[in-house]
């Protein structure tokens, strides 16, 4: 991964662009260009006043990429301020593989509205003043902002949002078959486009449960995902689903619209 030496830095409250959406038809992302500019990732005291979205053990705050001028997020560790990217690890090979299965799915969906996985860059901020919830050398993760429409589809507990169409809950069905049962993506997030979905931040459950860290319920996600999924035609008859048997001696965990995070 390219850029892993760059820094987000910190501004005065004025110096910001407008926030607004990622333009991924006139911006790549991951940058190509990102080549180590210590100063290319900014962010300032307006923009961290409050994080856009917390969660457990998360937040995010905006910023923007100083070369494209485009509004990025910035995720950081709620307690603690690692300096270490192996932090960061398991997201990184989540996302990773999330956009494998996504890919594959494109293309054995053929759909009109594809799949795009967004893979958070690594950066290491610098330059923050007193007050800032960001510290000297703290790594973090940068991800392009979504826009305001950020949507959950479905989580890591079986919890799924009814309002939102079929396809992501196909997505996960799907990568369970093409694993042959040994992963499943979920914990679905981010933005449906006229043209598009968007996801950032997936979740892959596996056989292990000790593949892809806090967040991978194991073969208990498995379960609570197929006693709540109902297949649809996107589903192919033929895909694989956990069999009844295999579930029975499967521990329970309780079906939250959030993350869930497995105690360590």
């Amino acid at each position: 991964m390219g850029g892993n030496n760059s820094h987000a830095s910190h501004t005065s409250p004025s110096s910001g662009p407008p926030v607004a959406k990622f333009n991924f038809r006139a911006h790549r992302w991951p940058p190509s260009d990102w080549n180590g500019d210590t100063k290319r990732f900014k962010t300032n005291a307006e923009y961290q006043r409050a994080p856009l979205a917390s969660g457990s053990f998360r937040d995010a705050y905006l910023g923007w990429d100083s070369k494209t001028n485009q509004t990025v997020v910035a995720k950081r560790f709620r307690k603690g301020h690692p300096t270490e990217e192996r932090f960061w690890r398991e997201d990184i090979l989540a996302a990773d593989v999330a956009a494998r299965y996504a890919a594959q799915f494109n293309e054995h969906l053929r759909s009109s509205k594809p799949v795009r996985v967004v893979k958070p860059v690594v950066d290491f901020c610098a330059g923050f003043g007193s007050g800032s919830p960001f510290k000297q050398g703290e790594c973090v993760l940068i991800e392009p902002f979504l826009g305001r429409d950020y949507k959950k589809f479905n989580s890591n507990s079986g919890w799924v949002n009814n309002d939102c169409g079929v396809s992501m809950a196909a997505l996960s069905h799907f990568s369970y078959h093409i694993s042959k049962g040994r992963e499943l993506l979920c914990d679905l997030q981010g933005v449906k486009d006229k043209d598009e979905y968007v996801l950032t931040d997936p979740v892959i459950c596996s056989s292990s449960g000790e593949k892809y860290g806090l967040t991978d319920c194991g073969k208990a996600g498995m379960v609570k995902f197929f006693r709540r999924h109902k297949c649809t035609a996107l589903c192919n008859p033929s895909w694989l689903k956990m069999s009844d048997a295999e579930a029975r001696n499967v521990g329970d965990i309780p079906t939250i619209r959030g993350t869930t995070f497995k105690r360590r």
